[in-house]
């Protein structure tokens, strides 16, 4: 299937906790690292100005990376990044610092203008999900 933004992949199998298995591979033009989003499309959001869809709000259930790519599957993983301090002993180590992490912060909102948006999504992954190549 294709979608405005590429080529849309489903889960497949779930091995474990940590690896699922895609319908995507190699004769995709996937290769090992590449990253996908498995979502679930949620509400259509329309601009009341110009009475247009602007598409769903998208609820991105995890983020993966291709770790085995076969011609016509791949095996992911779920990618995230920890800051590993300094360890006392590793000269590697001796001038290393750890780096912030970003977390998003409280932004200065209108209450009254809250409409939620992933309240009725079942954010469990599960084998028919969909999933395509993350952006960026």
């Amino acid at each position: 299937m294709i979608s405005m933004l590429g080529e849309i992949y489903k889960v497949v199998k779930i091995i474990d906790d940590k690896q699922i298995v895609i319908n995507a591979g190699a004769d995709n033009n996937v290769v090992k690292g590449q990253k996908f989003e498995i979502y679930q499309p949620s509400v259509e959001v329309i601009d009341k100005d110009i009475n247009q869809s602007l598409g769903t709000l998208d609820y991105v259930k995890a983020r993966v990376s291709a770790d085995t790519v076969l011609p016509k599957m791949s095996i992911c993983k779920r990618f995230v990044t920890k800051m590993r301090p300094p360890i006392l002993g590793y000269m590697d180590d001796l001038y290393t610092k750890s780096k912030p992490v970003e977390v998003a912060d409280t932004l200065n909102i209108d209450p009254k203008d809250i409409t939620g948006g992933f309240e009725s999504v079942n954010k469990q992954i599960k084998v028919g999900d969909l999933v395509r190549k993350a952006l960026g």
